[in-house]
């Protein structure tokens, strides 16, 4: 299987280098050949696992081909087309593999890269966070910084064990989140006396914040991979005004 695997992962690569972030990084013949041959062993292995009910080297294995393909900086949108290219290239040239295992090649390989993507735009976000907080100086902001520091963090641990999360509810609920008792409180009053505008304003991101963390939760749920990281994406806008 393995030569039929390098045969469509020519085609696979060959593909991928029509997305202008990807050929950054893949730009010489003898990058794609060791790609090739190093991948051509992950999925023959990856499939021989799905076709014995490996799910624990299933899991291991696609994580690691996440993590490879993550550091080619692909959107998610393109990972998951890559994903339904290279399906229906097996489908084309009659390898050895049901619909039930292709359905569970392409959703393991997407849950992981979703995690791995998911991960980098929080880490990202983190690194800005830290950032504003060594240099802020006001306790007000300082402190709404803290939380989302922490409200971040909560959902990186979320994504790495998502089965087996205790979800806090103050994650869920905007009213019972420390930033939102805070908002509603008669300092926040105070300190915005003169300046509703911006109050107001401040408030709807903050409830923005756990829509799109309500709306992550339900597509992470469904294996809607995509959409939960675009929720993510949303989340983070909204945390940073």
């Amino acid at each position: 299987m393995k030569e039929e695997l390098k045969k469509l992962l020519f085609i696979f690569y060959k593909k991928l280098l029509e997305d202008p972030y990807a050929s950054k990084f893949i730009f010489t013949q003898n990058i794609i050949d060791d790609l090739i041959e190093r991948q051509a062993s992950v999925l023959e292995k990856l499939i021989q696992a799905i076709k014995s009910g490996n799910k624990e080297e299933v899991e291991k294995i696609s994580k690691h081909i996440a993590e490879v393909h993550k550091k080619l900086d692909l959107d998610i949108d393109v990972f998951n087309k890559s994903v339904d290219y290279y399906i229906n290239l097996i489908e084309k040239h009659n390898l050895d593999i049901n619909d039930v295992e292709k359905d569970f090649l392409k959703d393991s390989l997407m849950k992981h890269y979703a995690k791995k993507y998911i991960k980098n735009q929080i880490e990202n976000t983190l690194k800005i966070l830290e950032d504003a907080r060594k240099s802020g100086k006001n306790f007000y902001k300082n402190y709404v910084i803290s939380k989302k520091i922490n409200f971040l963090n909560q959902i990186m641990s979320l994504v790495e064990s998502f089965d087996s999360y205790y979800l806090d509810p103050s994650l869920i609920d905007h009213s019972v989140c420390p930033v939102g008792k805070f908002f509603s409180g008669i300092s926040f009053k105070i300190m915005t006396i003169n300046n509703v505008e911006s109050a107001l304003r401040t408030q709807s991101f903050h409830r923005e914040v756990h829509t799109s963390f309500l709306e992550f939760l339900s597509y992470y749920k469904d294996k809607n991979y995509i959409m939960s990281a675009r929720s993510i994406e949303r989340l983070i806008k909204s945390l940073l005004n």
